[in-house]
This record gives structure tokens, sequence and C-alpha cells, in this order.
């Protein structure tokens, strides 16, 4: 069963909720609701419509219209230069050294080069010189790859000291946690999470929570999402960055690290928002 719909049915188990699995996977969960039905599906949660989804998972798409509103690394996106030739129109460089050139004439080094789509730190690459920038694309734009892409990604490096997962319904944080690598050990994929030992450590610090939701504010003044798991950094300097945002936060790290306590509680506020609440609260409130 997936880490998520596991979680949202011991939270519908917990509030007296009638439910359902509708598929021998046990991933669709149907929610009976007081006025209607509510679907969730693997990752997915029934807030967010099909263009915001499209939009966070479209890294390009995203930076395009949100980096002036709120700050985030320099990003460049490029097209395969070898792909089929009914998408030429889309291509700017012919080959991947030519796309290496430009990201050097563009970033300092080291560059992150990444695909535009996908999650848990795949087919994302630190890059301390040109070779190793060719290395990436060839490895993004390897169309035998399940991690293919045919846009990738240059992004300037963040000297990352703190790194955050900030989970917000209807513009308002509803849990901070920390990916935190200080005992963790680096095997090959650069997502904290992903290093032997990262930990999922929930923050309760009140400060942080405000200045992080001052900080997201104007990213929800330009996008309307209601759900959204955004990863927050802070460099060595102090400064505030948005790396990402996806419309689908994973909770199966958190869960682990932290308990399936917490992840109820944030299910049950996402299920109060859609108007399903517990049969007994709603009975007392009547």
């Amino acid at each position: 069963m997936n880490p998520n719909i596991r979680l949202l049915s011991l939270a519908c188990e917990r509030l007296g909720l009638t439910y359902e699995h509708l598929h021998s996977t046990e991933n669709i969960l149907r929610i009976v609701g007081p006025t209607r039905n509510w679907l969730f599906v693997n990752w997915k949660a029934p807030l967010n419509d099909n263009t915001m989804s499209e939009i966070c998972r479209d890294k390009d798409y995203f930076y395009t219209l949100t980096h002036s509103s709120i700050k985030q690394p320099q990003t460049e996106s490029y097209f395969h230069p070898l792909g089929p030739e009914r998408f030429a129109k889309y291509r700017a460089f012919d080959s991947f050294e030519a796309i290496a050139d430009d990201v050097l004439a563009k970033f300092a080094l080291p560059v992150m080069i990444k695909r535009n789509r996908g999650s848990g730190g795949l087919n994302v690459f630190r890059c301390h010189d040109r070779e190793g920038i060719i290395r990436a694309l060839t490895k993004i734009f390897d169309g035998a790859s399940k991690d293919f892409d045919y846009i990738a990604l240059a992004q300037s490096t963040i000297e990352i000291a703190h790194e955050y997962r900030a989970v917000f319904l209807d513009g308002q944080l509803i849990l901070l946690y920390e990916k935190n690598i200080d005992q963790a050990l680096f095997e090959g994929n650069l997502s904290p999470l992903h290093w032997n030992g990262g930990k999922a450590v929930v923050i309760d610090d009140q400060a942080l929570h405000t200045t992080i939701s001052n900080f997201a504010a104007s990213l929800f003044a330009a996008l309307p999402l209601r759900w959204t798991g955004l990863d927050i950094v802070q460099d060595r300097n102090g400064e505030w960055w948005l790396i990402e945002a996806n419309a689908s936060p994973g909770f199966e790290y958190i869960a682990r690290d932290a308990g399936d306590d917490v992840i109820v509680e944030v299910y049950s506020k996402v299920l109060a928002t859609l108007g399903v609440t517990s049969p007994t609260l709603a009975g007392a409130q009547a």
C-alpha cells in the first residue's frame, strides 16, 4: 500500500469515517462525506486542480511563473538536442557540448544539472566542470532509462545550511520538518532523506514557522496552490530560497522518523477542509 494511503486510512479509522479501497493494490481510497465522496490516489489528494499539479510537476513552467514572486536559484531549461525532428522547434542547441558551453557562460561552477520532471533526487547532479555537465546531460537524455527526461535544467548551486519541507494547506503552514544530514553518509543521491542516516525532524519552533510562512506568502499570492510541500532552504549566509514545490507531497520519511501521529493530524486537517469530519464531532456540534 502507498505510504500516504496507509496514513490516510489510519486517519479515517481514528476519526470514525466511512472509507473503502477500490483497487487490488489498495492505493485508491474513497471517503464518504456528508455531501459527496472524495477520492485519493497514491500520493495525490483532491485539492489542486490539474493545471496547478502540472505546473508543479514541470519545474521549468513553475520557475517561469513564480521566480519573480519568490526567491529561487537561477534556472535555465534545455530541450533534448537530439530528439525527434517534430520537436525541432523547441531546440535551441544541437549537441550536449553546445548546451554545456551555454551553461558555463551563464553559471558559476559548481552548477546543478537535473531533469525537469521527477522527484526523489533521481538524475540530479552537482557538476564541477564541462565534462561533468556533459555526463549529466547524457544520463538525463538517455531514452533507454526509466529516469529519462526530454528537458534538462541548469540551476545555480546554493550552499545549504538547513533544508526544510514545509507543507501548506490553503496557504497555512501545517507541517514543518528539517531534512537533517548531521549524522548521515552521502551515497550518491543528493536528496537529503536519501542519504544513509538522513532524518526527517519535526520543527515546532513558532518563530521559524512564522519566518517560513512569511517567506512563502508571496508564492501563494502568485499561484493558487491549495496543497503543496515546499522545499525551502537557508543558505550559509542566512538567506532563504525556494528550491521546488510538490503538489503531491509524500509522507513516507517523516512518518518513519517522527511517527504516524504527525501525519494523521495533517490528514485530519485536510479532511476538515474538504468538509469531512468525525461523525462523533459532527453530532456534538449539532
